[in-house]
C-alpha cells in the first residue's frame, strides 16, 4: 500500500510536470550536497515545481537537463533570477562546508547570541552543514572569550539557525563522496566519536520509534505496545533479541562489525543497524525469505514502558467503572438492555432492530468490552469516548459506539472504525468518522 501510494503521488507530480514543461518558477540555491545526482551544494538551479505533498522541489539538473526532485529543506524559498544570484553571494565563503559535531547537546539558536532561544541540540558525531557566518556576541567561559564564530548552519532534518564554531570541526565534503580542506581532522574526530556514541548504543534499550509518538499523544494502542517489542542489544545479557510485530527474533551476543560509517551488523545474525542519533538507529532485519525491512528505533531515558502500559490500562479500567457507576444496567423500549460487567464483559438483549445495519445478524448476547480508541478533535465535547463491543461469534468483529453520560442514562451513536495498516514498522493508520445517517439511542439505566 505504500508504494502504492508514493507511485501515484509520483504519477501526479509527474503529471503536473509535464503541464508546466518548460516554466522556470524561480531559482533556488542547493544547501546540502544531492550526492544521488552528484551536485554539490551552493549551485543556483531553476525550480519548475513545489510540492509540498512530497516535500521536494522539481528542478533541472544543470549537466543532464533533466527534471529532478530535490527535499524542500535542502534548497532556498525560489527567487527572481537576480535576486537568487545576489542570495547566493552569501554562501561563498562556506561553499562545500560542512561539520562534524565535538559535543553533545551543543545548541542550535535563534540568534547569533547566547542567550537566545535554543531551538535545537546537536549531538555528538552528528554532520551539519554550514551555510554562512554572522556577527554576534561574544561567547564566553570563566571570564574568557572563546575563539570562535557564529555560523548559520543547517541539519539533515532540515533545522537551521545559530551554532558557535568553537565546537565543531570544519571540513569540506563534496557530492561525490571526497573530502576537502579538514579531511584529516575529520577522520579523527570521527573514528573518537563513533566508538564513544556506538558504546552508548549498545547501552541503551530500543523501543520503536512509534512509542514515542504514542507518549506524546497520549494515545497508547495496547496491541502495538508491549514491553518485549524492540531490541536488546545483549551487551549485558550475552543474548539478541529483536521482537516486533511479526518478527521474533533471538541471537547469542557475538559482537558488532563495523560495514561503513555509523553502520554497523550484529555479528553472525540478520540484523544491521544505522546510528541515526545519540537515542535513535535504524535497525534493519532480513527476514528467512531474504526480504529486509527498516525500523526506527528510540530509546527512553524517563519512561518505563511496562509503566506506561499499567497506566493506559488503569485508564481504560476507569471509563469502565466510571459508565457502570450510571448503571451498570441501561435499557431501551426499542433496542433493548445493555448490562456492563466490572470484568469487562456485556450481555445486550433484544438488539434486533440494529441487526445487519450495525450489530451482525449471526452475533450473540453476550461479549467483550473495550475503551481502545481516541475520539477525533471534531467529535469532543460533543461526545465522552468511543465503546467498542466485540460480541460472541462474531470471529473479533468490533461494534463501535460513540456514548455519552447523561444524568439519567447513556446517549449512543454508532461510529465508523477504519484501521489500515501500512507496515509493520509502523502504527496503523485509523480513521474514525461519524456517519450522516447514524442512529442515536437513549438507554435509560
Amino acid at each position: 500500500m505504500k508504494n502504492l501510494l508514493k507511485i501515484i503521488l509520483t504519477a501526479s507530480l509527474l503529471l503536473t510536470l509535464s503541464s508546466c514543461q518548460g516554466r522556470i518558477r524561480g531559482y533556488g540555491i542547493l544547501l546540502w550536497n544531492e550526492s544521488e545526482h552528484n551536485l554539490d551544494d551552493s549551485q543556483m538551479l531553476p525550480v519548475y515545481l513545489k510540492s509540498n505533498i512530497s516535500k521536494v522541489y522539481v528542478v533541472q539538473d544543470p549537466s543532464t537537463k533533466e527534471k529532478i526532485e530535490i527535499p524542500l529543506w535542502k534548497m532556498t524559498e525560489p527567487l527572481s533570477k537576480g535576486k537568487a544570484k545576489k542570495e547566493l553571494k552569501r554562501y561563498g565563503e562556506y561553499k562545500h562546508t560542512y561539520a562534524l559535531v565535538a559535543v553533545d547537546g551543543l545548541p542550535i539558536r535563534a540568534e547569533h547570541t547566547n542567550q537566545a532561544k535554543q531551538i535545537y541540540r546537536l549531538r555528538q558525531g552528528e554532520i551539519i552543514r554550514v551555510l554562512y557566518s554572522g556577527e554576534g556576541e561574544a561567547v564566553t567561559t570563566g571570564g574568557k572569550a572563546l575563539e570562535g564564530d557564529w555560523l548559520k548552519v543547517l541539519t539533515d532534518d532540515g533545522n537551521s539557525g545559530w551554532c558557535f564554531s568553537y565546537n565543531l570541526r570544519l571540513f569540506e565534503k563534496f557530492a561525490d563522496g571526497t573530502l576537502g580542506e579538514g579531511a584529516d581532522i575529520f577522520a579523527e574526530a570521527v573514528e573518537e566519536s563513533s566508538d564513544a556514541t556506538l558504546e552508548d548504543i549498545l547501552a541503551q534499550r530500543w523501543y520503536p520509534e512509534y512509542y514515542q509518538t504514542m507518549i506524546d499523544n497520549k494515545q497508547i494502542d495496547l496491541n502495538y505496545m508491549e514491553p518485549s517489542f524492540g531490541l536488546d542489544t545483549g551487551a549485558d545479557t550475552g543474548l539478541i533479541t529483536f521482537h516486533m510485530n511479526g518478527v521474533d527474533a533471538e541471537y547469542e551476543y557475538n559482537g558488532v562489525t563495523k560495514l561503513a560509517k555509523n553502520v554497523y551488523k550484529f555479528n553472525d545474525t540478520q540484523l544491521q543497524f544505522t546510528i541515526r542519533t545519540s537515542d535513535s538507529i535504524s535497525v534493519q532485519y532480513t527476514d528467512e525469505y531474504g526480504m529486509p525491512t527498516s525500523y526506527t528505533m528510540v530509546t527512553f531515558f524517563g519512561n518505563d514502558i511496562a509503566d506506561v502500559i499499567t497506566q493506559e490500562r488503569q485508564r481504560r479500567s476507569n471509563l469502565l467503572s466510571s459508565l457502570r457507576s450510571l448503571g451498570p444496567t441501561f435499557s431501551s423500549s426499542t433496542y433493548g438492555t445493555l448490562t456492563l460487567r466490572s470484568d469487562s464483559s456485556f450481555t445486550w438483549s433484544d438488539w434486533s432492530l440494529l441487526a445487519g445495519s450495525i450489530i451482525p445478524s449471526y452475533a450473540g448476547n453476550s461479549g467483550t468490552v473495550e475503551f481502545k480508541y481516541f475520539l477525533p478533535d471534531n467529535l469532543k465535547g460533543q461526545w465522552n469516548g468511543i465503546i467498542t463491543l466485540v460480541f460472541n461469534g462474531t470471529d473479533g468483529k468490533e461494534v463501535n459506539f460513540l456514548y455519552k453520560r447523561e444524568a439519567n442514562g447513556v446517549r449512543l451513536s454508532n461510529v465508523n472504525v477504519l484501521v489500515t495498516q501500512f507496515s509493520q514498522a509502523k502504527l496503523p493508520s485509523i480513521n474514525i468518522s461519524h456517519p450522516s445517517n447514524a442512529i442515536v439511542i437513549f438507554m435509560q439505566r
